[in-house]
């Protein structure tokens, strides 16, 4: 079927055939993951749903409501063979809260890239209205690793408690903190045992020929977007000096001027707050943010070029400062000159920065895969 992708989950699969099982005029309704409406491997799921008729009823809940399982759900309702001519109702939570009905046509429904939104799943996001001129991918390449690269790893990663650097250290999810590393600074899980200091054997990953070339091109300038986390975190690793470690995006450019621009996009409230209300669902927790690659080049880059710079240089001012409260403040002004970077208007900036600070500061939530 050609609503289904490499990754579609078999919930959506059965919801992307189930219509051309019923005549015209008969309502589809299934139980779905809440995934189904942001994740790239559901895109399909969503476009066979739309050609089928028409979406006339979404229901999702940002709490489990089956007892034998954690995972979080929704139902799509759709009419088979009508036309997107009426709105359409929504409910929310284990109480089939109402939420006010939501209109829109066939086109408008199509020109949606996830379904969050329009299911209402923005949680506590402020509305703002922000200026924009192209796109993170304009500027950067975005990459996402493969378990083949985490599990090639097996039997390569030492620890190193002098903090030699003699090796590669490993960065992972945990081990990553908006303008920082805390690589040797607190532990982290790898291959499932804990690691002080990670590396990875260089000489012998090389070797072993099949992973030398996937990390010579991993180790160079690059910045690292952290995933499953309240905010987007993004270390700009300008040495090139660490590996990453799957689940993090490595994010490339043709020179510095272009990776900074591109990185300080990404850690912006305005990127946060754009990825919370589009993708929403899609991560283990219905409060944290996960990105492809993909939707990460997908990131609006700001229209103000003059706030835009100073922005930029607060950025990288906090790269250059130790964890804790000076960092802090150097993020602070950072996000007040990303807000003045996207136009977005005094009241409304001051709204997002504190949503945003609420997300960034209260740390990140690091998972092995």
């Amino acid at each position: 079927h050609g609503a289904l992708a490499g990754q579609t989950d078999s919930a959506g699969a059965f919801l992307a055939l189930a219509p051309a099982l019923c005549r015209r005029g008969a309502l589809v309704a299934l139980v779905q993951p809440l995934s189904v409406l942001a994740a790239g491997d559901a895109a399909g799921v969503r476009a066979a749903l739309r050609a089928a008729g028409a979406v006339r009823g979404l229901w999702t809940s940002e709490t489990a409501v089956f007892s034998a399982t954690s995972v979080l759900t929704c139902w799509i309702c759709v009419e088979v063979g009508a036309d997107q001519d009426r709105p359409i109702v929504r409910f929310q939570g284990p109480g089939f809260q109402t939420l006010p009905a939501r209109s829109l046509d066939g086109a408008g429904l199509a020109a949606l890239e996830t379904w969050s939104e329009l299911a209402g799943l923005c949680g506590d996001a402020p509305e703002i209205a922000f200026e924009s001129r192209g796109v993170v991918g304009d500027l950067a390449s975005a990459t996402a690793d493969f378990r083949d690269q985490y599990y090639g790893l097996v039997g390569h990663v030492r620890d190193d408690p002098d903090l030699s650097g003699a090796d590669p250290p490993l960065l992972t999810t945990g081990l990553l903190d908006l303008a920082g590393s805390a690589w040797g600074q607190r532990p982290t899980r790898v291959h499932k045992r804990l690691w002080l200091a990670p590396t990875v054997d260089r000489a012998a990953v090389a070797a072993q020929g099949r992973l030398g070339p996937w990390m010579a091109a991993r180790l160079v300038p690059k910045a690292m977007v952290a995933t499953q986390t309240r905010a987007l975190e993004v270390f700009v690793d300008a040495a090139g000096r660490y590996l990453p470690s799957l689940p993090l995006i490595t994010v490339t450019a043709a020179d510095a001027d272009r990776l900074w621009a591109a990185a300080a996009a990404i850690a912006s409230p305005v990127a946060t707050w754009v990825a919370r209300r589009r993708y929403a669902g899609a991560a283990l927790n219905v409060d944290a943010i996960k990105l492809s690659a993909r939707q990460v080049e997908a990131l609006p880059l700001p229209a103000h070029p003059a706030a835009a710079s100073a922005a930029i240089a607060a950025f990288a001012r906090a790269h250059a400062c130790a964890a804790g409260a000076e960092r802090w403040a150097a993020l602070v002004a950072f996000a007040e000159a990303s807000c003045a970077a996207y136009g977005v208007e005094a009241a409304d900036a001051e709204a997002l920065c504190a949503w945003w600070s609420r997300r960034a500061f209260a740390g990140h939530q690091g998972r092995e895969p």
